[in-house]
């Protein structure tokens, strides 16, 4: 017999017309539960109670450690991996990424760079503000603050390995350039020496004349502790500079000074002194 669900206030719908035989115990299951209405399941409740069976099936199987049954004409899903498991390990990126006593010494080029050079610059703003009113105490403390930091140090070593013409250029020591694992040791040991290491003595020659000039090369590692207290004492001495000089200044060019010039002698003529030191 075909077997009947009562809806009120509507026809009566046979089971076996919208359920597949596959779920006809869930319907026997419901009936034998007792309702406001006796004897009697609504077609809703009875829908949302064999679809919410229906999806929890298969995840008490799996509690249950049963494989799922595979669903004809379905290919499984390939899902990616969460960044919270990264190498089995139950950390989030930005620890994974900073950490590097569990990060494998080859993970560089990894580093989170913006979100550093924004914490190099902020340190920066507030040496800058401290030295314009005055604040000298201030500045010492931020200084020390930020030659300590992790993200000031991993920047000097990128700017001295990666980022200036003269990487590849060896001095006292005779290394011309470290890989990424080399680079990470160097910024975890980067600190200000006591005593700085003799530098390699190279002449080059003057553009225009025969003449040379004689130039000191530092080793890698001073090259770097040279370009971390820059960091530091940058900041200061812009808030003291003369606002006309455009000589080795952040953010100024030849251009700068071109354009100073002009503006200074379009209205009348001035007098221009050039000095030089002499041999």
């Amino acid at each position: 017999m075909t077997k009947m669900v009562q809806d009120r206030g509507s026809a009566s719908w046979p089971v076996t017309d919208i359920y597949p035989r596959e779920t006809r115990w869930k319907v026997q299951l419901l009936k034998r539960r007792k309702t406001n209405i006796r004897n009697e399941v609504t077609l809703p409740a009875l829908s949302d109670a064999v679809d919410h069976r229906s999806r929890c099936q298969p995840q008490a199987q799996e509690r249950a450690g049963l494989p799922k049954k595979p669903r004809p004409g379905v290919t499984p899903r390939i899902r990616r991996r969460r960044h919270d498991k990264m190498d089995d390990r139950d950390t989030s990126r930005k620890q994974y990424d900073m950490d590097t006593v569990t990060t494998p010494m080859d993970e560089w080029n990894r580093l989170p760079w913006k979100p550093m050079q924004r914490q190099v610059f902020r340190l920066q703003k507030r040496i800058y503000q401290a030295s314009q009113r005055g604040d000298v105490k201030a500045v010492h403390q931020l200084q020390r603050l930020l030659m300590q930091s992790w993200s000031a140090r991993c920047l000097a070593v990128r700017k001295v390995t990666q980022d200036n013409r003269g990487k590849k250029t060896a001095g006292v020591d005779g290394i011309k350039s470290l890989k990424p694992p080399d680079r990470l040791l160097m910024a975890r040991r980067l600190r200000l020496p006591q005593k700085a290491r003799p530098t390699r003595r190279v002449w080059i020659p003057k553009p225009g004349t025969q003449d040379k000039r004689g130039l000191g090369i530092p080793t890698l590692q001073e090259r770097a502790a040279q370009a971390l207290a820059k960091l530091a004492l940058e900041p200061e001495w812009e808030a003291r500079f003369e606002p006309n000089s455009y000589g080795f200044r952040p953010g100024r060019s030849c251009h700068d000074a071109i354009r100073a010039i002009f503006d200074a002698i379009k209205s009348k003529p001035k007098y221009v002194l050039d000095a030089d030191i002499a041999k």
